[in-house]
């Protein structure tokens, strides 16, 4: 990537962010012949939550080792068309691990329940929504369940089926102040706490505070309609060397500039209708280029988090009174732990969700997916697992030793085959800018198409019809902003692929249920 000589734009797009979604944009607005100028402010480089991490080096055996430490495992799932079409039509193609299985480890009174739970819904005989029925198939799934949680089974159904008859991304639901903790009322603990974990592995926070409307949305892409959209690949090795990078080139070749190091500081509508922007560089003060003015463009693009872009709006006052009645999606700060072992863990998934009694969330066994972890595998015999924290904020508040010493505690926990055999461990906490994903209406939320001439958002935070959420939902408003500053310009949008309909009885409940709930709305609408 360039270093910040930042020459005046000249009729050049301004996109502020180099994530997925600035990156997004940036490819197709250069693939247009517009030669965007995307500004990061990540002295490091491109990349957001999807670049790499200065790497966890220590010594063993009198060998030095390097790892990665990216914000935290990736992975593409099945459907996320437009990022995997983007990347191939660039030629882009990340190394990939293909997942199979994934566990549910579920710890009450001392004891620990698992089961696998991603290849059984996956590989189920029985139709979306009804291959969750393929759990109850699973001795230990049953045994974890007990007689009480398996006579409460059909309440849980029924409140499956009821996220049939919303769609929140299509009707522009806020469902304001609804939790998900009133959706699982009257589940059983075991299943209360598998549902904690979804949301707090997809939403960053648990059922107290995740929003209804963002769970039912997240439920609805990744499980509920359709049994294969479960499966995903992980990506086997730094996404920043990868992905970012070679997106970041790719538009530098089609006449763009990415320049890392440059923060922007404030945006402002100009008499003659284009958008200045104001920067400072980050890091070091002698950085050479930075204009002496602020940079003049026809149209911008903000690509950052929701956090970055809720304090750039409000800070401009000629903004300032579109922005009052806006919602922003928060951003959620989360802690990762590596932990490296001499011995291996029993035949098991490659990764699961802790539940119950864990203070961890989620794990993934590293030496079966990244292939630097692979290769000290293979050289030691041991194993290496990531796991996240994603919370809540007093427990995030507790000091490194503390955490690690919780993480610790709950692998050997889970994994009594593993104590003892400890040879190193890691903490890392990533900022707050994990999105806490919510739905708006029009009016609360912005979309791609924001208040003000010129000005689009894209993120994985923004407001759009499109129903997957993280990395293809930052691709596809990518794509959409860069389509809107297209089609002001005249020229046509880059294409937006959709989505496999929901399984044929999946479908068919959707269109019986949202019948019956418009149905009750207009009578008691009539009283």
């Amino acid at each position: 990537m360039t270093s910040p000589d930042i020459p005046e734009p000249e009729g050049r797009p301004i996109v502020i962010g180099a994530g997925v979604a600035g990156l997004s944009a940036a490819l197709a607005l250069a693939e247009a012949g517009l030669r965007p100028l995307v500004l990061e402010a990540d002295a490091s480089g491109p990349g957001g939550r999807f670049a790499g991490r200065p790497p966890v080096v220590f010594e063993q055996s009198g060998r030095s080792w390097s790892f990665p430490a990216e914000h935290g495992v990736h992975g593409l799932w099945e459907h996320y068309r437009n990022l995997r079409g983007l990347l191939e039509h660039h030629s882009i193609r990340p190394p990939l691990i293909r997942a199979d299985r994934q566990d549910w480890v579920y710890g009450r009174h001392n004891g620990v329940f698992r089961a696998e739970v991603g290849r059984r819904l996956q590989r189920s005989f029985l139709p979306a929504p009804f291959h969750y029925l393929a759990l109850l198939a699973n001795p230990r799934f049953l045994a974890m369940l007990g007689i009480g949680g398996i006579l409460r089974v059909p309440w849980v159904g029924i409140t499956l089926l009821t996220m049939l008859a919303v769609d929140p991304m299509r009707e522009g639901e806020s469902l304001a102040g609804r939790q998900v903790r009133e959706l699982l009322f009257g589940w059983p603990p075991q299943l209360h706490a598998f549902a904690a974990a979804l949301s707090r592995s997809g939403l960053a926070t648990g059922p107290g505070d995740a929003p209804l409307g963002g769970f039912i949305a997240l439920y609805r892409f990744y499980s509920l309609l359709r049994r294969d959209a479960i499966g995903h690949d992980y990506i086997a090795g730094d996404p920043g060397e990868h992905v970012i990078d070679p997106m970041a080139a790719a538009i530098e070749r089609l006449g763009g500039r990415v320049v890392s190091g440059v923060r922007a500081t404030g945006i402002e509508r100009t008499e003659t209708g284009a958008w200045e922007v104001r920067c400072e560089t980050v890091g070091s003060p002698d950085h050479p280029g930075l204009p002496s003015g602020p940079l003049i463009a026809p149209e911008v693009i903000l690509a950052t988090d929701a956090p970055g872009a809720r304090a750039l709006l409000e800070a401009a006052p000629a903004l300032a009174g579109d922005t009052a009645g806006l919602r922003w999606t928060p951003g959620q700060a989360n802690a990762v732990v590596r932990l490296w072992f001499s011995g291996r863990p029993r035949d098991g998934g490659e990764s699961g969700m802790f539940g119950g009694d864990f203070v961890l969330d989620n794990f993934f066994w590293l030496h079966r997916l990244q292939p630097a972890f692979i290769e000290w595998s293979r050289a030691t015999g041991g194993s290496a697992a990531e796991a996240h924290i994603y919370g809540p904020p007093r427990l995030l508040a507790e000091s490194d030793a503390a955490l690690l010493g919780m993480a610790v505690r709950d692998f050997s926990h889970a994994f009594p085959e593993l104590r003892g055999t400890r040879v190193h461990v890691h903490l890392q906490r990533n900022p707050p800018t994990h999105t806490l994903f919510s739905i708006g209406t029009t009016h609360q939320h912005l979309g791609v198409q924001t208040p003000w001439q010129g000005l689009f958002c894209c993120g994985d935070w923004v407001r759009d019809e499109a129903p997957p959420l993280f990395l293809e939902r930052a691709c596809v408003t990518g794509l959409k902003a860069a389509g809107a500053v297209l089609t002001a310009r005249g020229l046509p949008a880059p294409a937006v692929a959709a989505y496999p309909r929901p399984e044929p009885v999946a479908a068919l409940l959707e269109w019986l249920l949202r019948g019956i709930r418009r149905a009750m709305i207009a009578v008691l609408q009539r009283r």
